[in-house]
């Protein structure tokens, strides 16, 4: 690398670089108010209308019916107008409509300002800083995607002051708080995201404009992951990439690794509480289990790149299910812990490798539009588990059988990746790029 080059390297690196910590701080915000944050409303909603579990967790449910039905469009968005005015629109959405929350009285209000603020969450959310960082970084993107996604898990610290702000000023102050917060810090990190690096005469990983950077690996051998160049990464579009099998077994492995986290993040608290923890003792549950899946995000995303994604994805489903199996018989502190650390490091890991995997098996060109497509097959699971979980409750007044059915789905999730291979660009594209 020439003296003349290498300061337009170091530009591109550490403009990289700024999109993964812009990344970082929105995914603490938006995961610590409404993702892992929403649990802590749970409880308090459930008593001001006087309803079942499984009423209330039909909100959560629509949230994941919202994210089938337009992860579609707004992967097609993301590929037309950017990330970034995309991330701006959601988020003041986002802001908008847990404003709106603050102002329900009845149910179906209730469902109604939930739905605008899921909306706003999967605008301004991780599918348009996922689509450019992946353009960013090709060497290490499973590294930078671990390390944005280590801002949702560390967004679950903030759960126990989100419980400390409902207990002191009510569940309707905090969440108009949140939804003035989420606006005004939220915008301004949206303004960092760019489309691709080539648009300012860089390539992926900060190579000078002209070089090659070598695509990060998703194939596993004895010595490691090979690194072909980026000439030879794959660039399918939706179309190409929905007829190939790897395309459907990936979005089905998706599906079945979020029914943990989909109940999760929904009964956590109520059934630590149900289990004689305090709600501010199992705030304090799902803050370690956030740390934990920090260190799970940041490890995967690097174990990932260097050993293998599949091979690693593999373990944290199975981490997932053992921690499905922990919490249905938890009564303890100390299970608790043993919970948290298996979700965590399981739950952690899961989300960079599988958002790496897929762009390594499809290209980057078109990734929004495809992830945005593997919606609707991803919401199936992710709709039927908190539903099931509280329904479950409601009839045995017990979480058990919910959480060990809900951990053996996520344990069979390996069935789906195991046979994952890489599609074989089709024959007309390969000729034209020849």
């Amino acid at each position: 690398m020439s003296a003349r080059e290498a300061p337009g390297r170091r530009r591109g690196l550490y403009y990289g670089w700024w999109i993964v910590a812009s990344g970082v701080l929105a995914g603490l915000l938006r995961n610590g108010s409404f993702g892992m944050g929403a649990g802590a409303f749970f409880l308090p909603i459930a008593r001001e209308f006087n309803t079942t579990r499984a009423a209330v967790s039909w909100a959560f449910a629509l949230i994941r019916i919202e994210g089938g039905v337009t992860g579609p469009i707004e992967g097609y968005l993301i590929d037309k107008f950017g990330p970034r005015k995309i991330m701006v629109v959601g988020w003041i959405v986002f802001g908008l409509g847990f404003i709106a929350l603050s102002r329900v009285h009845s149910l179906t209000q209730f469902y109604v300002a939930f739905v605008i603020t899921a909306v706003g969450t999967s605008l301004s959310g991780f599918l348009p800083t996922a689509a450019t960082v992946v353009n960013w970084f090709s060497r290490w993107r499973g590294t930078a995607i671990g390390i944005v996604l280590a801002g949702n898990s560390l967004g679950g610290v903030l759960v126990p002051v989100v419980v400390i702000s409902i207990e002191s000023f009510g569940w309707r102050a905090t969440a108009a708080g949140s939804g003035m917060l989420m606006m005004a810090l939220g915008v301004p990190l949206s303004l960092v995201m760019r489309r691709r690096p080539e648009d300012y005469g860089m390539q992926p990983d900060g190579a000078p404009a002209g070089g090659s950077a070598a695509a990060s690996p998703w194939t596993e051998s004895q010595q490691g992951p090979t690194l072909p160049l980026a000439a030879d990464a794959p660039d399918f579009t939706i179309g190409q990439a929905m007829r190939t099998p790897a395309f459907w077994l990936l979005a089905a492995a998706h599906s079945s690794g979020l029914t943990a986290w989909s109940a999760v993040s929904v009964h956590l608290i109520p059934a630590l509480v149900d289990r004689g923890f305090s709600e501010a003792q199992a705030a304090t549950i799902v803050g370690f289990q956030a740390l934990v899946a920090t260190v799970g995000r940041l490890s995967g995303g690097y174990l990932g790149d260097r050993y293998g994604q599949k091979r690693v994805l593999v373990a944290a489903f199975l981490f997932q299910g053992a921690a499905m199996v922990v919490l249905a018989f938890t009564t303890i502190w100390l299970h608790a812990i043993i919970f948290a650390v298996l979700m965590g490091i399981g739950f952690g890991a899961r989300g960079p490798l599988q958002t790496a995997l897929r762009s390594n098996l499809f290209g980057t060109r078109h990734f929004a539009i495809i992830s945005g497509a593997m919606e609707p097959l991803i919401m199936v699971a992710s709709v039927a588990a908190p539903v099931l979980a509280g329904l479950a409750f409601d009839l045995q007044h017990s979480y058990r059988w919910a959480f060990l059915a809900i951990g053996a789905v996520n344990a069979l999730g390996v069935l789906f990746i195991l046979p994952i291979r890489q599609p074989k660009v089709p024959k007309k594209e390969a000729v034209l790029v020849a």
